[in-house]
């Protein structure tokens, strides 16, 4: 083995350096792209024909320039909450229906166009304020109307290539427009579904609340496990702090395991307003519930009870068939005697 030299020496000195310095690096050396927002939400009260305006102040905070188109956006709620969203399009003959419409962006003098959606050109650090107006036309029903106001950082095509742009993050500000006039509240739990006869160690359930009110509505469910006697055994809480939107509704599943394996029981699902923390609010008057009773049976009695039938069955055939026998053969030893 050849001795270390004084070169050798100094060469690996200067790489362990390179390699410490490497470590040493801050994160922020890295390339990041991040947008901000000043606000997520607004809220509006606002007569028909009125309007209402706001602002929202996007800033880069990353390192890197970035690119942000801006644009309003309708939501569409499915039968069991899940929410999508849309942009508005001048072929939809019902477009003056939808909030999205109702909207003017004023975009700063600087902006660019980009499939005839306005964007901005952000430096690191740059904060720009985008200012809105909504204009609710005068037949709008009363009640809870919202819109989205995105704000979607992209990468624009490479000159030259066939590639399209590519959309690197979105972030959006909910505006909702209650619209003055008639407001009604109303919560339901419909349906609730529990099995009557459980065999097993565990109970699901499906439940739906439904918003038959015109305004959104901010709720906690909780789910009791309640023995004969009505007293509480467990809780569950599905859903905490989560938007009903007016006329529309929200599904939620899970399961329950009860103490014993064989009893009866009743699940309980209790739907409370609650604000945006998840604190009951004192609108006591939306609290509802729905009860469901249910058996519940161990597998291992299930399978006995099954296993004793097979028996007892097997038992009355084999009875039956060995009577049949002895009539045949007293039949033959009468006849040959």
């Amino acid at each position: 083995m050849k001795p270390w030299t004084a070169r050798g020496a100094c060469g690996l000195l200067l790489s362990g350096l390179f390699v410490a310095a490497l470590l040493a690096l801050p994160t922020q050396a890295l390339a990041t792209k991040t947008l901000g927002l000043s606000s997520g939400s607004f809220r509006f009260d606002v007569a028909p024909g009125g309007s209402a305006s706001g602002q929202v102040m996007i800033s880069n905070d990353g390192n890197e320039p970035i690119n942000v188109l801006v644009y309003a956006a309708d939501q569409q709620v499915d039968a069991t909450g899940n929410v999508t969203y849309t942009t508005p399009s001048r072929s939809d003959t019902n477009l003056l229906t939808k909030p999205s419409s109702w909207a003017q962006i004023a975009m700063p003098a600087f902006s660019k166009s980009f499939g005839n959606t306005p964007y901005v050109v952000m430096k690191p650090g740059d904060q720009i304020p985008i200012k809105f107006t909504f204009t609710i036309p005068p037949d709008v029903p009363p009640g809870d109307h919202d819109a989205m106001l995105f704000f979607e950082m992209f990468d624009l095509p490479q000159q030259g290539s066939n590639t399209q742009s590519q959309v690197t993050g979105r972030l959006g500000a909910r505006v909702t427009l209650r619209v003055k006039g008639t407001i009604t509240e109303s919560l339901e739990i419909r349906p609730f579904v529990v099995p009557q006869v459980v065999a097993g160690s565990s109970v699901p359930y499906a439940l739906t609340v439904r918003n038959n009110g015109n305004v959104d509505e901010r709720v906690n469910v909780n789910v009791y496990l309640l023995d004969r006697n009505g007293s509480q055994l467990s809780k569950q809480q599905p859903i905490k702090a989560h938007l009903v939107f007016a006329g529309q509704n929200l599904a939620t599943a899970g399961n329950v395991v009860p103490p014993s394996l064989f009893g009866q029981y009743t699940l309980r699902a209790e739907v409370i307003p609650a604000d945006e923390s998840g604190q009951p609010t004192t609108q006591t008057a939306l609290v509802t519930h729905a009860d469901r009773g249910f058996w519940i049976v161990s597998r291992t009695i299930v399978f006995t009870a099954v296993a004793a039938c097979a028996l007892l069955l097997l038992a009355v055939v084999w009875f039956a068939a060995s009577s049949v026998t002895r009539r045949r053969i007293a039949r033959k030893n009468a006849s040959t005697s």
